[in-house]
């Protein structure tokens, strides 16, 4: 009785090691990817002085920490200069698969306006009576746009040039980016 019960022991060690060996290799590839998303949006959750938790689209604060400091280029659509309409499209196409209208003008009449703002919600900006400039609601006041001067940046909303010129932001009609995400 006592063999036998070495001989399972030593068994089920071999295969505990072996599932372990393949097992760690694909949990230490979840991991890094699961410490670079955390990094990211500690890193934003700082930035936005919100908890981690209320960043709802994580995968927002991924693409927008690939393109932070792009530069503006009118009718741009890469990484070598993108506009601010340009880079929502960007945005909502990469986390939903939907197609935004390309001008700010046209995207405005894609919005329900909504004077409580969530994280993902288009902000349209009048300059010279129109709707010229759009971004992105993240949280506190905080938006992600392209802009003409920056950038791709995270400008503040109450700050006098924004406060201003903000005409009024919204979710899609379609829904808001945290339920629309297919990511």
């Amino acid at each position: 009785m006592k063999k036998i019960f070495i001989l399972f022991l030593f068994v089920s060690s071999v295969f505990t090691s072996c599932s372990s060996v393949n097992t760690g290799r694909s949990q230490k590839n979840k991991t890094s990817v699961s410490v670079r998303e955390k990094n990211i949006l500690q890193k934003y959750s700082t930035k936005l002085n919100v908890p981690v938790a209320q960043l709802q689209t994580p995968q927002l604060y991924e693409i927008i920490d690939q393109w932070i400091g792009v530069p503006y280029k009118y009718g741009g659509n890469s990484k070598k200069g993108i506009d601010c309409s340009g880079f929502a499209g960007m945005v909502y196409k990469t986390l939903t698969g939907k197609t935004l209208p390309r001008s700010s003008k046209d995207m405005y009449k894609e919005i329900l306006p909504n004077k409580k703002l969530e994280e993902g919600d288009l902000l349209f900006f009048n300059y010279e009576n129109k709707n010229s400039h759009v971004g992105i609601y993240l949280h506190n006041g905080k938006f992600v746009h392209a802009s003409t001067s920056l950038g791709v940046t995270i400008s503040d909303l109450y700050s006098d040039h924004y406060k201003k010129t903000f005409n009024r932001g919204g979710p899609l009609k379609a829904g808001r980016l945290s339920k629309l995400s297919i990511k």
